[in-house]
């Protein structure tokens, strides 16, 4: 009886508690206008994260957004469009975490070898401006 009661409360939960259903924001990414006209990055996104000003920073495997040359990390405006005063250079490697610290610091983690020219193993931190953080420190990294 009791593993009855429990089968139909489980089934009866899971019906009432569903997600709202979804829709698009035309107002995000407004250069977007489909498949090879500026589609946003041009490769996988592993990872996001919000600032607090609502800007958006992504990291991936992508090299370009919206057909802007921006190597696996870029920032977003709170628009969907490219922030062009991020700067991150160049680098090797996919970009699959991120985290904003109270600060405005970024730290990323993921495959890369180099960001911006600069020998890093797999952890770095950001500036606020994409710069790289000579500050921070690991060692020889993970």
């Amino acid at each position: 009886m009791k593993r009855i009661f429990t089968t139909i409360l489980f089934i009866a939960i899971t019906l009432i508690v569903n997600a709202q259903w979804g829709s698009n924001d035309p107002t995000f990414n407004p250069t977007d206008y489909g498949y090879g006209y500026g589609d946003g990055a041009n490769d996988n996104v592993f990872a996001s994260a919000i600032q607090s000003d609502g800007k958006i920073i992504i990291g991936g495997n992508f090299t370009s957004f919206n057909g802007i040359n921006y190597v696996r990390i870029a920032r977003l405006n709170a628009d969907g469009s490219l922030d062009a005063t991020f700067n991150v250079g160049t680098g090797t490697g996919s970009v699959s975490s991120i985290v904003i610290q109270d600060d405005g610091k970024i730290i990323i983690g993921g495959a890369f070898t180099v960001y911006n020219g600069t020998s890093i193993n797999r952890v770095a931190r950001l500036n606020s401006d994409g710069s790289i953080d000579n500050t921070f420190n690991i060692g020889t990294g993970a």
